[in-house]
């Protein structure tokens, strides 16, 4: 069975729950079906290596953005379209091979490939208040003309293809749900000594923007009566001016309380990386996990799997993957985050949690995703 995929994801930068997905569900496909051949293919440079096995072939394709100057005229609108030409000319010209992008890709001129899409969420769609510009607007398109074309369609929750139906009439015979796992690496123990005078901490991990709601969190831990004895880790990109400007307004500036971690700054391989990630989860106090919308939430699993404690947004799809393991809160309301923050201090840990975290852990694994996106690769190729 051969697979056609593009490693779009892997050229992006920062530590995106996505790159994470495509990696380990490619090499373990790889591992339960040896006659599985995927073509991984790049234009440009990445910024994390594709998973290596012999099942994988990775090809470079030349990044037309080299050759059309000037940028401001190509780049934009032409370079995209030449790029696609050119992917389409040197790619294997094989009819029956699946088209299963990492992203939201079109297969321009293969309407004979099967083409199966994984998608993600509907955060565009549920908040387009923060999606308003040319490009934001070009990806919507683009995106309902992927979910249109597509023979099937991967939801990672049940609450991804809930949304998709709702907002796109999408007929749920053509939707598989395949939730995503937790690597292995998280669940070692034991449990690394805190460093000596380090405060308890809340963790913050991922991205800030948009949805993620992270200024809230900010705001609510800035009044909280526990600040001076509780810090806030944040593990993520380095903050933005806009955001210096607002942790400084709320006295959380350089001296404050917030303390960055940025795993990609320091030159990690990915290893570790997840080897530093996962001593922070170890030792923190609690997650806090703030979304608006989430179309999984890896956190969520990687903390569990670590044994820590969240302090949660009341949302559909925590709610659907982790139950009541999570201290809730309203993630519009930083006085409810407030309780939470000192609610999950208190009750957090217990033989109750840690059982209710060993149960959830069963139901969610890569090798499970590997197997069902494998099924579902399978049944295409016969209906074709």
């Amino acid at each position: 069975m051969n697979v056609l995929t593009d490693g779009e994801i892997f050229q992006w930068g920062g530590n995106a729950g996505i790159v994470r997905i495509v990696a380990e569900l490619l090499s373990r496909m790889c591992a339960f079906d040896p006659g599985l051949a995927v073509t991984l293919f790049t234009a440009g440079p990445v910024s994390q290596t594709p998973p290596s096995c012999s099942g994988i072939n990775w090809r470079r394709l030349p990044n037309v953005k080299k050759v059309l100057r000037p940028g401001r005229i190509f780049n934009k609108r032409v370079s995209p379209m030449v790029q696609e030409v050119v992917n389409g000319m040197l790619l294997p010209r094989d009819d029956d091979a699946i088209w299963h992008p990492s992203y939201y890709t079109y297969p321009k001129g293969r309407s004979r490939n099967p083409y199966v899409l994984t998608v993600y969420d509907m955060i565009h769609e549920r908040y387009p208040e923060y999606y308003k510009s040319d490009l934001d607007r070009a990806f919507l398109v683009n995106k309902r003309r992927c979910i249109e074309r597509a023979d099937t369609l991967l939801c990672i929750s049940e609450t991804t293809a809930r949304d998709l139906q709702e907002m796109m009439g999408v007929d749920r015979r053509r939707i598989r749900i395949i939730p995503m796992g937790v690597n292995e690496m998280f669940s070692q123990r034991p449990i690394p000594a805190a460093t000596s005078g380090q405060k308890p901490y809340l963790l913050y991990v991922g991205n800030r923007g948009r949805y993620k709601n992270f200024e809230r969190v900010a705001r609510a831990y800035a009044a909280w009566p526990r600040r001076g004895e509780v810090s806030l880790r944040v593990v993520g990109p380095d903050w933005e001016p806009q955001e210096r400007a607002m942790l400084n307004s709320l006295q959380l500036g350089d001296g404050g309380e917030i303390i960055l971690e940025q795993l990609y700054a320091l030159g990690l391989d990915k290893q570790r990386r997840d080897e530093k990630l996962r001593e922070l989860y170890q030792q923190a106090s609690a997650l806090v996990h703030p979304s608006l919308y989430e179309g999984f939430g890896l956190t969520l699993l990687e903390a569990i799997a670590c044994g820590c404690p969240i302090a949660a947004s009341r949302i559909p799809s925590t709610v659907e993957i982790i139950g009541d393991y999570p201290i809730y809160f309203d993630p519009e309301s930083t006085e409810d985050m407030q309780v939470a923050f000192s609610s999950v201090l208190v009750h957090g840990r217990s033989n109750d949690k840690e059982k209710a975290g060993a149960r959830i852990l069963s139901r969610y694994s890569w090798d499970q995703m590997a197997q069902l996106t494998l099924e579902a690769y399978r049944a295409l190729a016969e209906r074709k």
